[in-house]
């Protein structure tokens, strides 16, 4: 995780389906942090350093049900 004020646990059965399930950063050392909004609805970033990639997403649970 990292300091700058994410969320302390991440909802890793989103981060995984995200990242490995649907390929969307397949690669080791990927690393994952959330922000959970009031609404409920939370932002989840994949962030690789090797090769300075990232990818953001806004993600509302209710949808995913």
């Amino acid at each position: 995780m990292s300091d700058y004020g994410s969320d302390e646990n991440i909802d890793l059965d989103i981060a995984r389906k995200m990242i490995y399930d649907y390929g969307l950063m397949p690669m080791p050392k990927t690393n994952g942090m959330q922000w959970t909004y009031p609404d409920g609805t939370f932002t989840q970033k994949y962030a690789r350093r090797a090769d300075h990639s990232n990818i953001l997403f806004k993600i509302n649970p209710a949808a995913l049900e």
